[in-house]
């Protein structure tokens, strides 16, 4: 997504604590995995970086990109985040990241469902979508924007709660949740 441009990724992983040896996983890649080379690159060969999305284009394109740069510690995986059952160890993340994928999924208590069999007992997911009252010329339109509390009260239903807030960009929010136990 073109909005992608306008996000700092070493700022956003630096905010969720991204470090050597972690695993973390981006729902939604998209085209440009924004996040995905930078954090490898962070968790180094120790960590694991997974790119997850639904579409099989996107993700052969940064194949494509993950073999020119020899990138080792990276799987990109054809997925289906509101379905489940990604081939991602249980238990196992670190980090989940969610940036613009909230408003262009429906069934978010599934997504929640996966990110909490995914996650360790430490991880964190981390939200970053528009800002409601953004004009920035890229935003989608008012009505496909959530607001980060409604977001907040979707994860409390689900169990998590917020630990962290942060401003990627003048048109974003970002959220870190963490699974109560």
């Amino acid at each position: 997504m073109a909005g992608n441009a306008l996000l700092d990724a070493r700022q956003i992983l630096s905010a969720a604590g991204v470090a050597p040896s972690m695993r973390v996983a981006d729902f939604g890649v998209g085209r440009t995995g924004h996040l995905i080379f930078p954090a490898a690159d962070i968790v180094g060969e120790a960590g694991r970086v997974y790119g997850v999305d639904l579409q099989k284009a996107a993700l052969d394109m940064l194949e494509g990109r993950r073999r020119q740069y020899l990138i080792h510690n990276l799987d990109l995986i054809h997925g289906d985040i509101e379905a489940g059952n990604l081939d991602i160890p249980a238990n196992s993340l670190d980090r989940n990241f969610l940036v613009h994928t909230l408003t262009v999924t429906s069934r978010h208590a599934d997504i929640l469902t996966e990110m909490r069999r995914l996650l360790n007992d430490d991880g964190r997911i981390v939200v970053i979508d528009w800002r409601p009252e953004t004009e920035h010329p890229v935003a989608p339109d008012e009505q496909f924007r959530l607001h980060p509390n409604q977001v907040d009260l979707t994860f409390a239903r689900a169990g998590c709660e917020v630990c962290g807030q942060f401003s990627p960009s003048d048109a974003h929010w970002g959220r870190v949740y963490r699974l109560l136990t």
